[in-house]
């Protein structure tokens, strides 16, 4: 896929300016991409690259499941994300709870979802 081998390319760069680490260099690179994708539409291939930032640890995804009793929900937490990142961010993780789940009569799904929001005074993660 052309966006994921210029994420690649873009990934290795020798860094030169001190104030940009490597770290702030592919959380940059990476929102930068999703936000693109999310604003031409592109929601699938946005999703795409959250994931792969998620799996190299550059983004995080805050999903929390919990049981109460018979009573299930799961927790998905945003602070701290821009429009587009949050969208990615609930569009995966409804799809691996859906993926999850298995179809069979006992396990309707019932859980509540729970989908925290804000900017967050004390977040790390600022977009």
């Amino acid at each position: 896929d052309e966006v994921e081998h210029l994420l690649t390319r873009c990934l290795q760069p020798s860094i030169s300016d001190e104030d940009l680490d490597g770290a702030s260099y592919q959380l940059s690179l990476f929102v930068s991409a999703i936000t693109a994708l999310h604003k031409a539409g592109l929601y699938n291939a946005a999703d795409d690259v959250f994931i792969d930032a998620v799996s190299r640890g550059v983004l995080p995804l805050n999903l929390a499941k919990q049981t109460f009793g018979i009573e299930r929900r799961f927790t998905l937490d945003l602070h701290g994300m821009n429009v587009a990142v949050a969208n990615s961010a609930v569009r995966v993780a409804l799809q691996q709870e859906v993926l999850s789940t298995s179809y069979d009569a006992s396990d309707v799904w019932d859980k509540d979802m729970v989908i925290v929001t804000g900017r967050g005074t004390k977040s790390a993660l600022r977009m």
